[in-house]
């Protein structure tokens, strides 16, 4: 048996063979300590591949101890920790190994990945831009240096890309008509998204986006159009089909995505809508089958698992409920739906959901004081709202968001370039910093192991509510940390606008029947924070003012 031998197996795919080969090695006391290390870093690899990810770790730490090959190492050990979900280590053992060799371009492109998926778009668009500018070719380099750019509103940038980007015209057309919607020109948005929908590998994203900006723009009958027309020229396309029976489901059109469903060719996204349709008519169970059939084809299908979650709750059927969310959450560890999933689940059948839903501990009020530049937070929130209100251009709500009669800005607020918005972010440092501190850090649950110390900001954007404006009951299942920060609120009796926790969304609740534990009121100046999975929604406004909100997710980052 040998290296070369058990790094075949590996190659090929046969894994048991490769560690049955591979276990000699790592127990010889005759190897020499090179030849371990190599044997240890070819047994993480192993164990990563097995989704054995602590014993990779284990492993890939101990082939480290030899100073060999440091670069390739620590990116193994990033890829390792980003499946534990640990990025913020990750992203230090990435940068590690570009420190050790700075022309290790698997190190910096793992790097550039990391930081466009949390977020982290300025700082991703440019480890990207150095990537294209090294391998002009590397087209995943391209997509995410395009992506990064558009997301952190370098638009002259990103247009300047997508011209050079050497990538098929469907996904250049997609970003284009992402480009346009960026930069404000709704009707180029609407007309080259419909111009893109032939696209085999595009369509189905352009139908979304331009279905999105009819809705926000109140021209849903033009949407329900362009649903038709679409179908009926592409009656075999299950992308454009899932697209558009999605949009059907979230605009509340119940009755004419059931009757569409029935012309709908086979395929995983069509089964997604219809698991997603019977779950809104509360039929559970059937949901419940139908998700457990669909899975049974694609074993581990994320979305699917979500909704096999979703009707198993409706349903009664808890423990299953528990059982999927434990599954998920070896493949996506920092999902916020399946900890709200196993708390809700712990709730019906008695068990202790407060691990969890520790309100007193984990939802905080802050009422601010003024950030520099200001006298008090009466002005700081009059020049905040109209900062605000000049990006609220929208009619109605996208159709993937839980806001209802009421609008969202589109643009990522932490780079508007607004004084009082920036300053913003400036004003809620302090809560945040105590907040995270008065936390601390338990290894062993799922809100606090993943404290480090700091924090840094995900998204923030604003949302306003008109008359019967609410969100119904979610949670944020990208965060770790939520918030909502009032700006305007209405000045009004009762309970109108008021934030609640721990009352699921409905239709779950219907069969649920748990109501909300906590409610808090709004009010100018105050920042809430809460653990991402905890379900929170408002109650509607009753009256004809606004409530104008700046919420904010927040991630982990090193003290």
């Amino acid at each position: 048996m040998s290296l070369q031998s058990a790094h075949a197996a590996y190659q090929a795919g046969r894994l048991d063979e490769a560690e049955a080969q591979l276990a000699p090695l790592l127990q010889s006391a005759s190897a020499s300590r090179a030849e371990r290390a190599v044997a240890q870093q070819l047994g993480a690899m192993i164990a990563t591949r097995r989704g054995d990810h602590m014993t990779a770790l284990q492993r890939i730490q101990q082939a480290l101890q030899h100073p060999a090959n440091p670069a390739e190492r620590l990116n193994t050990q990033g890829n390792i920790l980003r499946a534990l979900g640990f990025d913020v280590q990750a992203e230090q053992s990435f940068a590690a190994a570009l420190q050790a060799q700075p022309d290790y371009d698997a190190a910096r492109f793992n790097l550039a990945r990391l930081r466009l998926d949390g977020s982290q778009y300025r700082e991703a668009a440019q480890a990207f831009t150095q990537l294209t500018g090294r391998a002009p070719d590397n087209a995943n380099a391209w997509r995410g240096r395009i992506e990064a750019l558009l997301e952190s509103q370098q638009l002259d940038a990103a247009d300047a890309a997508i011209g050079d980007a050497p990538l098929p015209e469907g996904e250049l057309g997609q970003y284009r008509a992402r480009l346009a919607f960026n930069r404000g020109d709704l009707d180029a948005t609407v007309r080259l998204a419909r111009a893109n929908i032939p696209d085999a590998s595009q369509g189905g994203a352009s139908l979304s986006l331009a279905l999105q900006i009819l809705r926000m723009t109140g021209r849903w009958g033009e949407a329900e159009e362009l649903i038709t027309e679409t179908l009926s020229r592409h009656p075999g396309r299950p992308d454009l089909w899932a697209a558009g029976l999605r949009g059907l489901v979230r605009s509340g059109d119940h009755r004419a995505a059931a009757a569409m469903l029935g012309q709908a060719p086979d395929g995983m996204e069509i089964a997604l809508v219809r698991v997603e349709l019977l779950i809104e008519q509360e039929r559970f169970s059937e949901a419940e089958e139908a998700a457990m059939a669909a899975l049974g084809t694609a074993p581990g299908h994320a979305p699917m698992m979500q909704n096999l979650c979703r009707a198993a709750l409706g349903a009664g059927r808890y423990a299953t409920a528990q059982q999927v969310a434990d599954h998920g959450l070896r493949a996506e560890p920092n999902n916020q739906f399946y900890y709200a999933v196993k708390a809700t689940a712990g709730r019906a059948r008695g068990q202790d959901y407060r691990y969890y839903f520790d309100y007193s501990r984990f939802v905080k009020p802050y009422d601010l004081g003024p950030p520099d530049g200001w006298a008090d937070m009466a002005a700081f929130n009059a020049d905040l709202k109209t900062e605000l209100d000049a990006l609220h251009g929208f009619r109605d709500a996208p159709l993937d968001q839980t806001l209802r009669l009421g609008t969202q800005t589109a643009a990522d607020l932490r780079y508007v370039d607004s004084p009082a918005i920036q300053a913003f972010f400036k004003a809620v440092d302090p809560a945040i910093k105590s907040y995270v501190e008065e936390l601390g850090r338990d290894p062993r649950h799922a809100f606090l192991r993943r404290n480090m110390g700091g924090y840094r900001i995900r998204s923030a954007w604003s949302v306003r509510l008109g008359a019967g404006g609410h969100h119904v009951n979610h949670i944020h299942p990208q965060g770790w940390i939520s918030s909502a920060y009032y700006v305007d609120v209405p000045d009004a009796k009762g309970k109108q606008g008021w934030i609640r926790f721990g009352e699921p969304p409905a239709p779950l609740n219907a069969a649920l029947g748990q109501s909300a534990e906590l409610e808090i009121e709004p009010v100018a100046g105050r920042l809430v924070l809460f653990p991402s999975y905890l379900w929170h929604g408002t109650n509607a406004i009753t009256g004809d003012a606004t409530r104008l909100t700046l919420p904010i997710d927040i991630l982990p980052a090193a003290g």
